[in-house]
């Protein structure tokens, strides 16, 4: 988003990063809404590792930097569970090789 305003783009940056994302179990999948769309990623649990294996973002979601909000939420919740990470798509490794400090989630021996 492009700002003219400073104030403006700073409310815009505090509303993104309070983005409320939910575990949504039944579903196999973390949730947000974007305005009234749905944003999700869906996992399987497998020994103590979430694979995560897609993903469907509304229009713009990724582009305005709010998947890359969503996916660390999902990996504070994650790392809170003292789960291990695997990540099935590629959106998801490219995280992982741009925040270098989150491979400590990925099972022992697993290289992006």
């Amino acid at each position: 988003m492009m700002c003219d305003d400073n104030v403006v783009c700073n409310l815009w940056n505090l509303k993104i990063h309070l983005m409320e994302v939910v575990d949504n179990e039944d579903m196999r999948h973390f949730e947000t809404r974007d305005n009234s769309n749905l944003a999700f990623i869906e996992y399987q649990v497998s020994d103590r590792k979430i694979f995560l294996i897609g993903y469907e973002f509304p229009e713009g979601f990724e582009e305005s930097g709010k998947a890359k909000i969503m996916i660390e939420q999902i990996l504070d919740m994650i790392e809170q569970r003292s789960m291990r990470v695997v990540p099935m798509k590629l959106i998801f490794k490219q995280h992982f090789r741009s925040h270098a400090s989150r491979k400590k989630l990925l099972p022992v021996g697993l290289r992006i």
